[in-house]
C-alpha cells in the first residue's frame, strides 16, 4: 500500500544527502568537552554511555555507546539526546561523527546512528527519522565516519529530539561505537515547492514502502505548474519520488488530475495519490489511489482504491485501467459516514459518460478513517524491488490537486421541483398517493397501519466513532379527512436497515407524531430496536406538544434526530428554530441507543401512516440528512467584496445558523444584527438591504 508501510515506531526515515549549513548549532556542549567524570554535561543519557578521554575526533573526549544484553529477544540500546522547541514546516537538520574501535569493534547486527524525532504539545512522539549512513559491521575499524540526518517537523509539531544512539538487536553481539563532534539545528534546505496553491514537503531519505532511497531530484514543479514525479537512477541507485503537503484538509473531495499514461507505468512500480494520518503510532488512517502494474495480488488490474489496513475483507476495489488520453481524473469525498471514489477519463468536473468512467465504488465499512491529523502524499516508488524492469515509463505528471470542503450534507430536498429525484423511492403497497406538489411532499396513505412516504433509493452511511449525523424534517401540515377517537394520523421519520419501513426492518429506529385533531396535539415517541423484524421496538421518548395546528401554521415543526457516539437526541423545534415546549410522559429526549453498528448503512424514510381507520394527509416541506461538523468561523466582508447583485455570500455548512450583521467602524462598531439566517449548503446568500461603499459585513456562526 502506498502509506500502510509509512511509519513505525523505531523503523522511519533516514537521510541519504551530505549536510546542508545548519544556520545555528544549537547543542549544548555538541563535542563532549564538558562533564563529570564519565557523564556529559547538556545531554540526557540512556544506558550504556560513558564520556571518555580516548579515540577522541578532535578535543580531548569523546562518547562510547555499547549494549545491554536484554532482556531476552527484544532490541535494546543507549543514547544521548536534546530536546528543543519546534514549530510545524521547519527543517531541521543534525550532524556528527561516529567511529568503532580494534580494541572494542562493533559486531552482530549492532549499528550506532543519528535520529530526529517530533513531538507534540504532550510529548508523543508524531515523526521519526533517522541517517542513512550509519556504523556497522560493513565500515572501516579506527575511522571516523560523518553521520546526517535531515526532516520537516509535520502538522502539530511543538519539540524536536535529536538523539546519537547505538542499537543492539537480539543477537547480542558485542561492540561499542564512539560519537564526537555533533551539530543540530535548522537547517538552509527547505525541500520545499508550490504545487496548486499549496506548499508541498519533498522527501529525501530512506524508508518504507520498499524501502526505497527517496530523493529531491525526482519532485519538481515545471513552467506550466505541474507537478512531476520521476524514479531516477543517481550514484548507481534508484531513487524514489515522494512529496506531501503541509496542511490537514479534514473531511471533503479529494481530487488528483494527471497528465501522465498511468496504465502503462513500469512493471515494479508504483503512484500511489493518499491521505495519511503522520501523528498517530498506528498506521491505518489512510485512504488511497493506487497505480500499478506489478502483480503481487493486483492480477491483472493497475487501478486500486483502497482503505486501510487493506487486508480486511471489504477495504480493497480494484479494476483494470486502460487509457486512449493522458488526462485523467481521480476523487474520492471522504465524509465521516463513508467514502465515494471516483477515476474517470478527463480533466473536467465530471464524466461525460459511463463509458468514461474507469470505476467508482463506495466504501462504508467500520474502517472510515476518523479525521484527526492526516496530510496528502503523492509517490511514485519501486515497488518490492531496487530496480524498475525497464526505463520507458519512470515519469508521472500531476497537472493540479484540489480540495472541497465536506458541507455536512448527505441529502437535503425541500420539494420545489414537483419531480421525484433519483435519491428516493416509493415507500407504500396500499396505493397511497405520494406525490411532490406545491413545494411539498404530500402523503395520503391508504390502509390501516400501512406506512407511506419516500425512502432513499440507497443507504446513508454513519457511524458511533466520530460525528452527530443528524435526520431531521419539516413538516408543513396535517390534515385529518376521517377522525376517530384519539389519533388519527401520524407522521413518519425513521432509519431501518432494509428498504422497507421500520416495523418489517430487522434494525430501525424510528421518531412518530401521533396527530389527535379533536385536542390539538400531537404524540411524540422514538423508539429503536435491532434484530426484532416485525416489531415495533422499545420506547426511549414520549411526549406531547399542544396547539399544534398553531404550530403548523407558524411555520411548521421540525422534526429529527442525531445519531452517534452511542448517543441520540431528538430535534423537536418550530420553523424558527426554537425548543418545542414538549411535555415529556416517559424516558428522555437525549440519551443512549444501544444501535451500536448494526444500522452503518441505512434507509431513510419520511412519510405517514393512518391510525387504524383514521385518515389523513402529510405534508412535508423540507426533509434534510447530514453531519453536524465541528465548524467555528466568522466571516469579515467588505463593500468590494459584495456580489454584483449588491449581495453577500459565503460558504455553508449543514446543520448551522448563521448571524449576519454590518458595520460601518471596523475597528469600534457597534455591529448590526440583520437576521438570522439557516444553514443551506454549499453557499448562503444574504439577500437583504447592505447598504453602500464603507461598510463592512460579518457572518458568526451560532
Amino acid at each position: 500500500m502506498s502509506g500502510a508501510r509509512l511509519m513505525f515506531l523505531f523503523v522511519a526515515w533516514f537521510a541519504i544527502s551530505s549536510p546542508a549549513a545548519i544556520v545555528s548549532n544549537l547543542l549544548a556542549n555538541p563535542g563532549f568537552e564538558s562533564g563529570s567524570g564519565t557523564t556529559n554535561a547538556g545531554w540526557q543519557s540512556f544506558n550504556n554511555v560513558q564520556r571518555l578521554d580516548w579515540h577522541p575526533r578532535s578535543g580531548s573526549y569523546a562518547t562510547k555507546m555499547f549494549g545491554n544484553w536484554g532482556p531476552p529477544g527484544v532490541p535494546n540500546g543507549s543514547s544521548v539526546e536534546q530536546v528543543f522547541p519546534a514549530e510545524p514546516g521547519q527543517t531541521w537538520e543534525g550532524s556528527g561523527w561516529v567511529s568503532s574501535w580494534a580494541d572494542d569493534p562493533i559486531a552482530g547486527s549492532n549499528r550506532a546512528q543519528l535520529s530526529i524525532l517530533f513531538l507534540d504539545g504532550a510529548s508523543n512522539p508524531i515523526w521519526s527519522v533517522y541517517s542513512a549512513e550509519r556504523m556497522d559491521t560493513n565500515k572501516a575499524l579506527n575511522t571516523w565516519h560523518p553521520l546526517s540526518v535531515r526532516s520537516t517537523a509535520p502538522v502539530n509539531t511543538e519539540w524536536v529530539r535529536f538523539t546519537a544512539y547505538f542499537l543492539q538487536p537480539p543477537d547480542f553481539s558485542s561492540g561499542a561505537a564512539w560519537f564526537d563532534d555533533s551539530a543540530f539545528g535548522l537547517s538552509t534546505v527547505t525541500n520545499r515547492l508550490r504545487f496548486a496553491d499549496q506548499w508541498w514537503a519533498v522527501q529525501e531519505h530512506e524508508m518504507t514502502p520498499g524501502p526505497n532511497l527517496w530523493s529531491t531530484n525526482g519532485v519538481w514543479v515545471d513552467e506550466n505548474g505541474r507537478m512531476h514525479l520521476a524514479i531516477r537512477l543517481l550514484d548507481d541507485q534508484w531513487h524514489s519520488a515522494m512529496a506531501n503537503n503541509e496542511i490537514s484538509h479534514g473531511y471533503g473531495t479529494y481530487e488528483w488530475r494527471l497528465a501522465s499514461r498511468v496504465d502503462l507505468l513500469e512493471r515494479g512500480t508504483m503512484l500511489g495519490l493518499f491521505t495519511y494520518e503522520a501523528t498517530k503510532d498506528d498506521i491505518w488512517n489512510e485512504i488511497d489511489f493506487e497505480f500499478s502494474r506489478t502483480a503481487l495480488g493486483m492480477g491483472v488490474s493497475n487501478l486500486q482504491f483502497a482503505i486501510q489496513p487493506w487486508y480486511h475483507a471489504g477495504n480493497l476495489h480494484r479494476a483494470p485501467m486502460s487509457q486512449d488520453v493522458v488526462e485523467t481524473t481521480h476523487r474520492f469525498l471522504w465524509t465521516p459516514g463513508d467514502i465515494r471514489f471516483l477515476s474517470y477519463v478527463g480533466h473536467g468536473d465530471s464524466s461525460s459518460g459511463t463509458n468514461e468512467v474507469f470505476s467508482t465504488w463506495t466504501y462504508a465499512g467500520a474502517d472510515v478513517p476518523v479525521h484527526s491529523n492526516e496530510i496528502v502524499y503523492m509517490n511514485f516508488y519501486l515497488l518490492m524491488t531496487n530496480a524498475p524492469l525497464d526505463t520507458q515509463q519512470l515519469e508521472v505528471v500531476v497537472s493540479d490537486f484540489r480540495f472541497t470542503p465536506f458541507d455536512g450534507v448527505y441529502l437535503a430536498d425541500d420539494f420545489e421541483d414537483g419531480i421525484r429525484s433519483n435519491a428516493w423511492e416509493m415507500n407504500g403497497i396500499w396505493a397511497p398517493v405520494i406525490e411532490e406538489t406545491g413545494g411539498v411532499l404530500r402523503v395520503s396513505p391508504d390502509g390501516d397501519w400501512q406506512t407511506a412516504g419516500f425512502i432513499t433509493a440507497d443507504t446513508l452511511n454513519w457511524n458511533n466513532r466520530d460525528a452527530w449525523f443528524v435526520f431531521s424534517a419539516l413538516l408543513k401540515t396535517v390534515a385529518v379527512d376521517v377522525a376517530r377517537s384519539g389519533f388519527d394520523v401520524r407522521t413518519v421519520i425513521s432509519l431501518s436497515s432494509t428498504s422497507e419501513n421500520a416495523w418489517v426492518a430487522r434494525d430501525s429506529c424510528v421518531l412518530y407524531g401521533l396527530y389527535d385533531v379533536d385536542g390539538d396535539e400531537m404524540a411524540l415517541v422514538f423508539t429503536t430496536k435491532t434484530n426484532q423484524p416485525n416489531e415495533n421496538g422499545g420506547m426511549l421518548f414520549s411526549g406531547t406538544v399542544a396547539n399544534v395546528s398553531a404550530l403548523l401554521s407558524g411555520g411548521g415543526l421540525e422534526l429529527g434526530f442525531r445519531l452517534g457516539r452511542g448517543e441520540y437526541n431528538l430535534i423537536l423545534r418550530d420553523a424558527a428554530g426554537a425548543p418545542l415546549n414538549v411535555l415529556t410522559n416517559m424516558g428522555a429526549a437525549e440519551g443512549l441507543h444501544h444501535l451500536g453498528e448494526t444500522m452503518r448503512n441505512s434507509f431513510w424514510l419520511v412519510g405517514a401512516m393512518n391510525e387504524e381507520s383514521g385518515r389523513g394527509v402529510v405534508e412535508w416541506e423540507r426533509v434534510e440528512s447530514g453531519v453536524d461538523l465541528p465548524v467555528v468561523e466568522t466571516q469579515v466582508f467588505f463593500a468590494s467584496q459584495l456580489l454584483a447583485s449588491r449581495q453577500v455570500a459565503w460558504t455553508s455548512y449543514f446543520c448551522r445558523s448563521y448571524i449576519f450583521m454590518q458595520t460601518t467602524n471596523l475597528v469600534s462598531g457597534p455591529w448590526i444584527s440583520n437576521q438570522v439566517m439557516r444553514a443551506r449548503p454549499p453557499l448562503n446568500v444574504y439577500t437583504g438591504e447592505v447598504g453602500g461603499n464603507g461598510r463592512f459585513f460579518r457572518v458568526e456562526t451560532r
